[in-house]
């Protein structure tokens, strides 16, 4: 009884306390640093073959379809997908939160040896991990040239010969695509 009586005779320095609770309330409301969901960091793990001057579908046959049936008995493995480009085969497979991103690269590597019959043409499948892909890309490379009658192909050339080893050579650089 005796707050409430306080607060009747004293109306200011109630105020004042409840402008001071309220001033201090919204100082740590836009100061302090709160976080609803917190950082997760899903496994990923990228394969990446290289088939040069092949088309989409034979990519798909020969590299892809064969790499996904080995891929897909994988421990951990949440989420498969792939792509089949021109020269190039990309399976990005995604694992449960908290699953050893070392073992599960270990075990694709594992699992890719036992892939068979990969055309002669075709590099070797190279594994990188935490999911290097092109929406992740940091940096973007466009060529131009103002004449006209410059071959296209030319610049792929160009970029493959010089500009991507380039690249690679740079300290924490974890893929050039192109």
């Amino acid at each position: 009884m005796k707050l409430i009586d306080y607060s009747i005779k004293d109306k200011v320095t109630v105020i004042v306390g409840v402008l001071l609770v309220a001033l201090f309330g919204m100082i740590v409301l836009f100061r302090f640093p709160i976080q609803l969901t917190p950082n997760v960091d899903v496994p990923v793990i990228t394969v990446e073959t290289d088939w040069l001057n092949a088309n989409p579908e034979e990519i798909e046959q020969e590299i892809t379809k064969r790499q996904e049936e080995k891929l897909k008995n994988i421990q951990g493995l949440k989420k498969m997908t792939s792509k089949s480009t021109r020269g190039r085969s990309e399976i990005r497979l995604e694992f449960n939160v908290g699953y050893d991103i070392d073992r599960a690269r270990l075990d694709v590597s594992d699992m890719l040896r036992q892939v068979e019959d990969y055309p002669s043409e075709a590099k070797e499948p190279i594994v990188k991990s935490s999911g290097s892909q092109e929406s992740n890309a940091i940096a973007w490379l466009i060529l131009r040239s103002d004449d006209k009658n410059v071959y296209v192909p030319h610049f792929f050339d160009f970029v493959d010969d010089f500009v991507i080893p380039e690249f690679r050579r740079i300290p924490g650089v974890s893929g050039v695509l192109s």
